[in-house]
């Protein structure tokens, strides 16, 4: 199943071909991708594509069990295309590979058989409706199944991988909690949650980490927007206060949306990533480092009430504000950038799909990596004169924008605008065309291969 990647130096241009259709021997025609510079191929590659589709087909047809629910290859689960939202996968199945089940959010309950020893990371990304499933003995990894905010969890007594208890799918081997739901209860015995042991359970309402836990991995609680209680039941490994919970270190692990940041909290690690729910956060003074991505998905935050005696951070409504550089931390719901502002720092605004027109203040000089990248509202954009920096992939992935207005006559602009596959007009100034402009393949490098499909206006000013 592993991709090899044809090694085209030295080749004639038939054995160019064979090696670009050879690499992956089932893949779709789309993906096969030909950087050939002699148009003369055109009309071989075509032939061989066609050629390589119908020997394709003709495996699929030989090797798979191609029903009309389900397409089976050498006991691998490749896809499942069936209609019914309660799924019972065939005996016969060995692994359940990445996407089988991707985006079927009609999907309610899956009944894995006894036989199936592996389901893959990403069998079943995207399935928000899936509630419950039942697990066999034979079954040793179920990395496939984070992210779904399961409402129940089975498996079979004689299963040696795993055990469930409290709803919650335990490693025999390490006590480690490996996957919860919306209904766990985490059972005392346990010594550490795995990440994503409990993404997206949006469901649930309360945690009480007992005292045996003595690792909670970054990302085991994620997307659980709908916490209201959070309490550790012996202060060990970890303290709670407020409906916060911190390590012995004074970092604050887990949030949620009723938490009370204490004083005596030095930082703020990834505690808070998607708490939509989330309306008000007050930063004490004793809070010196805040992760770039502790409130990723907060988008109902309205206000950092930061103190004033906080040496590090100021709040400004729903944003947070380094005050040495005056930098743009993160934010909450968006709203008008600040005026008082000359950075935005990386992944400060990743995601937020709430954005459209994007005026960038003047006196901003630096946009950091990633700053907007996936902000997919972005319709325009525009650069004012202060600019001197935009790190790679600023707005990396930003589908929606259509124009981007530079005023800046000199930057650095490193790989910023790729994936923006519905930009159609760049203005910018003569001055800044002398530098980064004026080379085809930097071009390509800074807006992806749209670049020859981009209308380009210079201005004098």
């Amino acid at each position: 199943m592993q991709r090899n990647e044809p090694q085209l130096r030295g080749r004639t241009n038939e054995q160019i071909i064979v090696s670009m259709l050879t690499a992956e021997p089932c893949a779709p025609v789309d993906s096969i991708k030909a950087d050939l510079k002699d148009p003369s191929l055109a009309d071989m590659l075509k032939e061989a594509i066609d050629r390589h589709k119908r020997e394709c087909d003709a495996k699929l047809i030989k090797h798979s069990n191609a029903t009309d629910d389900y397409l089976i290859q050498d006991g691998v689960l490749l896809r499942y295309t069936g209609e019914s939202g309660d799924v019972v996968i065939p005996e016969g199945v060995i692994w359940i590979w990445a996407g089988a089940f991707s985006g079927r959010t009609d999907i309610t309950s899956v009944i894995v058989p006894e036989g199936v020893q592996k389901i893959f990371s990403g069998a079943f990304d995207g399935c928000t409706g899936l509630r419950s499933v039942s697990l066999p003995a034979s079954l040793g990894e179920v990395s496939g199944l984070i992210g779904c905010g399961l409402d129940s969890i089975d498996v079979a007594v004689a299963n040696k991988s795993y055990r469930l208890e409290g709803n919650c799918l335990i490693s025999r081997y390490r006590d480690e909690l490996v996957l919860g739901c919306n209904t766990s209860t985490i059972p005392a015995g346990v010594t550490s949650i795995r990440s994503g042991a409990f993404w997206n359970c949006k469901g649930l309402k309360s945690v009480r980490i007992p005292g045996s836990v003595k690792i909670i991995e970054e990302g085991a609680f994620w997307g659980c927007s709908g916490l209201e209680y959070l309490a550790v039941a012996e202060a060990r490994s970890f303290r709670s206060w407020g409906n916060c919970i911190m390590d012995d270190r004074g970092n604050l692990i887990l949030g949620c949306k009723n938490s009370v940041i204490p004083d005596g909290v030095v930082a703020i690690q990834m505690a808070f990533v998607g708490c939509s729910g989330i309306k008000m956060i007050r930063i004490p003074r004793s809070v010196t480092y805040i992760d770039k991505l502790a409130f990723y998905g907060c988008t109902e935050l309205e206000c950092f009430d930061v103190s004033q005696d906080n040496p590090v951070y100021r709040g400004e409504g729903s944003y947070l504000i380094e005050r040495k550089s005056d930098a743009i931390v993160t934010c909450g719901k968006v709203g008008p950038l600040p005026a008082r502002i000359a950075q935005i720092n990386e992944y400060a605004f990743v995601g937020h799909n709430d954005l459209s027109e994007l005026i960038i203040p003047d006196g901003v000089v630096t946009i950091g990596a990633r700053a907007f990248s996936q902000c997919s509202g972005i319709a325009s954009v525009f650069i004012p004169k202060s600019v001197n920096r935009i790190e790679a992939g600023a707005f990396e992935g930003c589908s929606g924008i259509t124009q981007i207005e530079f005023a800046c006559k000199s930057a650095l602009i490193r790989c910023s605008f790729s994936e923006c596959t519905a930009l159609s007009s760049v203005k910018i100034p003569k001055k800044l065309t002398g530098g980064i402009f004026q080379r085809n393949g930097y071009l390509k490098t800074l807006f992806g291969n749209r670049f020859k499909a981009i209308e380009f206006t210079f201005t004098d000013d």
